[in-house]
């Protein structure tokens, strides 16, 4: 009987881990971007407050490779038809001659337009061929810049505040969402990317408020959603030959 109570208080432990985990999961908008390929299509009405002025910006990111005549460039915005590209409302891209990441973000501006791009350096040697969180969390006048987990850039919002943006009137999918930089976009000087850009995006997401250092360090240490189950993450191993131009590719387990 002993025996028996302690086996199901131990799968209830399981479970209840396995709910909490699911229930405390970032909001995913989009999962395994390959920006090799044409871009997936994100409607604004799945995206909670899109015009929200104080939020999170969340992506796993694995760049392949990385070369001085790439067309990576702005790989993930989040705009609408009125502010899209370099114009967007945040937007992340990486220098074409080095890997350096930025993030730009429009702010209110006397311009006649009524805003301006503000340009936060993240990182000047962005990590090639592993998976990186970058977060942007937007508050109270300061904008922060988080890498895998850790706060790398604090920047004041100048001169005034986030751009609000202009909701449709009538279609709500009209509104704002995210677009990538895939194949068949243009880069901001309209050249095409014929191939795409060589990265994949997983587990993007956006939060209608700031995230906490505290919140971004628990996000990052969930992991970029790869494949696991309730006993943790699944473990792979394989083995790789080559052959003169040929690569082969030998799971061990």
């Amino acid at each position: 009987m002993n025996i028996l109570i302690i086996v199901l208080g131990i799968i209830v432990i399981l479970l209840t881990y396995y709910i909490y985990t699911i229930v405390s999961a970032p909001p995913s908008i989009a999962n395994n971007i390959d920006l090799t390929n044409p871009p997936p299509v994100i409607k604004s009405s799945s995206i909670t407050n899109p015009y929200s002025t104080n939020f999170a910006f969340g992506v796993w990111i694995y760049i392949f490779n990385f070369a001085s005549n790439n067309q990576i460039e702005r790989f993930i915005m989040y705009g609408d038809a009125n502010n899209s590209g370099p114009n967007s409302y945040w937007s992340l891209r990486m220098d074409t001659s080095s890997p350096t990441l930025y993030c730009d973000i429009l702010v209110t501006s006397s311009a006649s337009n009524g805003y301006q791009t503000q340009i936060v350096k993240i990182t000047d040697n962005f990590p090639i061929q592993k998976w990186v969180y970058v977060v942007t969390s937007v508050s109270s006048g300061f904008i922060e810049c988080y890498l895998n987990g850790s706060v790398l850039i604090t920047q004041s919002i100048t001169p005034n505040s986030i751009y609000p943006g202009k909701p449709p009137t009538s279609d709500p999918n009209a509104g704002a969402t995210f677009t990538f930089g895939a194949q068949g976009t243009a880069m901001d000087n309209g050249t095409l990317r014929q191939n795409g850009s060589p990265m994949v995006l997983n587990m993007v997401n956006r939060w209608d408020h700031p995230l906490s250092a505290g919140e971004v360090y628990n996000n990052y240490n969930k992991g970029n959603g790869q494949s696991t189950n309730i006993w943790g993450p699944a473990y792979h191993m394989n083995l790789n030959l080559a052959q003169g131009t040929n690569n082969y590719v030998l799971p061990i387990f």
